[in-house]
């Protein structure tokens, strides 16, 4: 009797454990890597949040940023990103739309972090990890 309640708590554990990439944040394959990027008066001053700061990435997947930003600190092509190692991700400009930014998991598997510059000034350093 003990023996089938250590294969059956086994059993449970191995499927929460094989279902945990949910509870982290993986999307699905196919479903769209959104970063949103807000920039917004608070007291006089431009504060910046990132959301999520780390953001897991597939190999060779692309994701999008969506920058929220009031007028008063930032124009949405003030806003631009630099990565540590250049050729982690590469970002692009989606014509259509200023407000979003394009990038490329292109790197090696690892963390990247990056940074958040407005008007060539760093104001915040998230991070990127790409796995294979």
């Amino acid at each position: 009797m003990r023996r089938l309640r250590v294969v059956v708590l086994s059993l449970v554990l191995a499927s929460v454990g094989a279902s945990c990439y949910k509870f982290i944040g993986f999307p699905s394959y196919g479903k769209p890597i959104v970063i949103a990027v807000v920039i917004q008066t608070e007291k006089g001053n431009c504060i910046t949040h990132t959301s999520p700061e780390w953001q897991p990435v597939r190999r060779g997947e692309t994701f999008k940023w969506h920058i929220v930003a009031e007028d008063t600190c930032a124009k949405p092509p003030d806003v631009t990103f630099q990565f540590e190692k250049s050729d982690a991700v590469k970002v692009t400009d989606i014509k259509d739309n200023p407000r979003q930014k394009q990038g490329e998991a292109i790197g090696v598997c690892g963390r990247y972090k990056y940074k958040v510059l407005i008007k060539n000034k760093v104001v915040e350093d998230p991070e990127i990890e790409i796995w294979p």
